[in-house]
């Protein structure tokens, strides 16, 4: 046990960080089991709303510090391309993914 105030504020301090980062890490856990759960059971229906969600939690859990950047990528790439891939077995249609569109210098001059 720690002795200086300062030291039982840290130990206080990274009991509720601990916890909130199981919380984080959880959702994007359960969040990419329950899609991957859809694509194996060939659900393209629930893969499809789930998708978008899916990553959204992915890169919240980057801004949270609970997953490093490549590896949530690496995990969105593994997800997407699976959807992908089902979405060709079935012979859906892919809508891509909507992205940010980035000015261009003369774009901004305009």
């Amino acid at each position: 046990m720690p002795h200086q105030k300062s030291a039982k504020k840290k130990m206080r301090h990274d009991e509720k960080r601990r916890l909130i980062n199981r919380d984080n890490k959880g959702k994007v856990r359960t969040q990419v089991k329950k899609i991957r759960k859809a694509i194996a059971e060939k659900d393209f229906e629930a893969a499809t709303s789930m998708l978008n969600e899916s990553l959204a939690i992915i890169d919240k859990g980057i801004k949270h510090g609970v997953l490093h950047t490549k590896t949530a990528d690496r995990l969105k790439s593994k997800i997407t391309k699976a959807y992908n891939k089902l979405a060709a077995e079935l012979g859906k249609e892919v809508k891509p993914a909507k992205t940010a569109k980035k000015e261009t210098a003369e774009e901004k001059a305009e």
